[in-house]
């Protein structure tokens, strides 16, 4: 009896291991839900509000993404990226891209329900102030996005603009086509070893394109200097431009991402007549 009562209790003790194993693996592809989702930023010196549209990975005092800050009159918001914090946008613990996973912690022009968009028929300027403290060293690692993205359009979530680092490196992304992107090697080669703890005012000019309806062109300048500029930028018909600003990039299961940090003391976007 005592031998039967102990092979139950073996098997008993190995269905609920694998009950344990199920579960974690189950949980490690669950879709967290984003902390503080929906929450409103704004600052004198913005021109629009923003909001978290997806929410954020984490708002621990020792993991949190987003925080107010102030050095002497200078009010500004930071973003910090730790590794493995997997975004918590519907699509960010996927696989696709090239990455297992991505990470995220974002803004996006306008509140919940009413997105700033542009209209694909005005020419604005998107100026932006940013210092970056930390990290910015490994892949594809965006601090600014042209999206497009709106439910009811498929082909809306190939985002037209991109401003990243690759690998330290300063580039531009244009979208060619749907889910076909090619990459601005600016005129001036930009390290973010030079530049870290230093503001950089940064500006898009964003205007449609005289070549083809739909399609629209982009002028990139640091310091009122200009970077670089693109025509023919592809986008979706069915979606609609937007801004959204903050830290994403591909997540890794072979090595540990760098924190990435980064300053905002000022963004604006105005439309410029034609």
């Amino acid at each position: 009896m005592n031998k039967i009562f102990f092979k139950v209790l073996i098997g008993i003790f190995f269905l609920l291991g694998l009950v344990n194993l199920a579960s974690a693996g189950n949980w490690s592809k669950s879709q967290k839900k984003g902390v503080d989702k929906d929450k409103v930023y704004k600052d004198k010196d913005w021109s629009h509000s923003f909001y978290a549209n997806a929410g954020f990975p984490s708002n621990s005092k020792e993991r949190g993404n987003v925080i107010w800050r102030e050095e002497g009159s200078t009010r500004f918001l930071r973003f910090r990226l730790f590794n493995k914090q997997i975004g918590t946008s519907s699509s960010d613990n996927m696989e696709r891209s090239g990455a297992p996973y991505w990470e995220r912690a974002e803004l996006k022009a306008g509140i919940r329900n009413n997105v700033f968009y542009f209209s694909k028929t005005k020419t604005y300027d998107v100026e932006f102030r940013v210092r970056f403290v930390e990290g910015f060293v490994d892949d594809r690692e965006t601090f600014l996005q042209i999206h497009n993205y709106i439910k009811s359009c498929k082909s809306s979530n190939t985002p037209p603009v991109m401003v990243k680092f690759i690998e330290g490196k300063l580039v531009v992304e244009y979208a060619k086509s749907y889910k076909k992107h090619q990459t601005i090697w600016l005129m001036e080669e930009t390290n973010i070893e030079d530049n870290y703890g230093k503001w950089i005012k940064f500006k898009l000019r964003i205007s449609p394109s005289k070549a083809q309806k739909g399609y629209f062109n982009l002028v990139f300048f640091k310091n009122d200097v200009e970077l670089g500029y693109q025509n023919m930028i592809w986008t979706a018909k069915c979606g609609k431009p937007h801004i959204k600003f903050g830290i994403y990039r591909p997540g890794s299961t072979d090595i540990s991402l760098q924190t990435s940090i980064i300053d905002y003391d000022y963004i604006k976007i105005k439309e410029i007549k034609n």
